[in-house]
C-alpha cells in the first residue's frame, strides 16, 4: 500500500512524464493559487510619481512616516517617526520626530524600509539611504513601490504597557498587546459592576497608552473589531489622529500670499 502510495507521488510530481491530464490541471490549479497568494503579499506596485505626491500630501499634512530598522544579527526591528519636507523628484529629506539618542539606538541595526500611512492601506518603500546624522535621514526613492493592506503589516509584541480606554465617562483598563503603523491590539478586563455592554464600539473612544515612567501616546481612536468574552477582551482600535499629540507642531509652514 505504501509502495503505491510513493508511486503515486513520484508520478504525480513528475508532471512532464507520468501525469494524467487530471493531475495536470490539478497541479496546475494549485500552482496558480500560490502564484495568486505571492501577488497579494507582494501588494499593489505603485509609481514614483504616486509615491512623491502622497509623500507632498503628508507633509502638506504636518504628517510622519515611519522609517523601520532590522538588527543586523537578531530577529529585531525598531522604528521612528520622521517628517518629510517637500520631495520634488529623486531625493527625499526626512526629519527626526525624536532625535535624542537615536544614534545609539541604532548602533547595532540597519535600514530596511520606511511606510507611508494612505487610510487603511501602507505604501512600502525600500530606498536607497544617502545620508543619516542625528537630525534626520535622506533618501534616494525608487522607481517603484508597493501598497499592503494594514492587515499584512507586521506586528510588534508588546509587554508592560498599561492602557486606559474612556468612553461616555466610563473607564476601562487593561494592556496593549500588538501594534503596528496601522492599529494597536489591546486587552481590557473589566471590574464588576462593570459590563462590556457599557462600550458601545461605533462611537469613539479616548485612549491613554503609559509605562511606569510616562505617557507613550493618548488620543481618540475607532474601534475596528473585537473578540467575544464576559470579563476579558481584545479590541483592535486605529487612531484618528496618526501623529502622537504629545509632539509640538513644526515651526516651519507653508508662505502664505496676500491678495492686494
Amino acid at each position: 500500500m505504501t509502495e503505491k502510495a510513493d508511486k503515486k507521488i513520484i508520478r504525480i510530481i513528475d508532471t512532464d512524464l507520468k501525469a494524467t491530464r487530471q493531475e495536470k490541471e490539478e497541479i496546475f490549479q494549485v500552482r496558480q493559487q500560490r502564484s495568486e497568494e505571492s501577488k497579494n503579499e507582494t501588494g499593489k506596485q505603485l509609481s514614483k510619481e504616486y509615491l512623491v505626491n502622497k509623500l507632498n500630501f503628508t507633509n502638506f499634512q504636518d504628517d510622519t512616516i515611519l522609517i523601520n530598522f532590522k538588527h543586523r544579527k537578531y530577529d529585531l526591528s525598531l522604528s521612528f517617526r520622521a517628517s518629510p519636507n517637500p520631495c520634488s523628484g529623486n531625493k527625499l529629506d526626512c526629519l527626526w520626530v525624536e532625535k535624542e539618542g537615536i544614534y545609539e539606538k541604532l548602533r547595532s541595526y540597519k535600514f530596511n524600509n520606511f511606510f507611508v500611512i494612505d487610510g487603511k492601506k501602507v505604501i512600502s518603500v525600500a530606498p536607497e539611504v544617502s545620508s543619516m546624522n542625528e537630525s534626520g535621514i535622506s533618501f534616494v526613492l525608487p522607481e517603484t513601490c508597493c501598497e499592503i493592506s494594514s492587515r499584512k503589516v507586521e506586528r510588534h509584541s508588546c509587554e508592560g504597557i498599561k492602557v486606559q480606554l474612556i468612553q461616555n465617562s466610563s473607564f476601562f483598563y487593561g494592556s496593549l498587546i500588538d501594534f503596528n503603523p496601522v492599529s494597536f491590539c489591546i486587552e481590557l478586563k473589566i471590574v464588576p459592576p462593570q459590563t462590556f455592554k457599557w462600550l458601545d464600539k461605533n462611537i469613539k473612544v479616548n485612549i491613554i497608552l503609559s509605562n511606569e515612567s510616562e505617557t507613550l501616546y493618548a488620543g481618540e481612536c475607532t474601534i475596528l473589531k473585537n473578540t467575544g468574552g464576559y470579563k476579558e477582551r481584545r479590541y483592535i482600535v486605529e487612531p484618528v489622529e496618526r501623529q502622537i499629540q504629545r509632539y509640538h507642531k513644526r515651526k516651519r509652514r507653508s508662505a502664505r500670499q496676500e491678495i492686494v
